[in-house]
């Protein structure tokens, strides 16, 4: 199965999420069910969890999946939303009956959101339409400002 890297992923607040509990990287290891090699992988950014590893890292360290990331909640995009929900973009695009093509579009602000996305999504996240569509602008900021 084909997953994105996380782009905000942060191996230091994970590090710092795990010996603040006096836990190794092998006691992580078992509990989320991944290796030694993959922990410190993540914690040196060589690699980053999928959205779903992610979420399940937080539950285990007693923190939120967005404690995990190094972007403040009031900058999060669309990406963030959906990963710190735990969620690919496959399993969104399925839930709003769109081709995962059409939701990276969308993520990528190469499309608007469609009518009645932003709701839908909110659901999804556990958010307001309002800060779906203010994540949508801040990600169309970046990409006017950067590309």
């Amino acid at each position: 199965m084909a997953t994105t890297r996380i782009p905000r992923f942060s191996g230091d607040r994970l590090r710092v999420a795990r010996t603040a509990r006096d836990w190794t990287r092998g006691r992580l290891g078992v509990a989320v069910g991944v290796t030694i090699t993959s922990v410190a992988s993540w914690e040196r950014g060589v690699r980053s969890p999928t959205a779903a590893t992610l979420k399940k890292l937080a539950g285990i360290l007693g923190v939120e999946p967005g404690e995990l990331l190094d972007i403040p909640r009031s900058e999060w995009g669309q990406t963030e939303w959906r990963v710190t929900n735990g969620l690919e973009q496959k399993e969104v695009a399925a839930a709003l009956g769109v081709s995962p093509t059409t939701l990276s579009a969308v993520e990528a602000t190469y499309s608007p959101l469609g009518t009645g996305m932003p709701a839908r999504l909110a659901e999804l996240y556990g958010t307001t339409s309002a800060e779906i569509e203010a994540a949508w602008e801040r990600d169309r900021r970046r990409l006017t400002t950067t590309g």
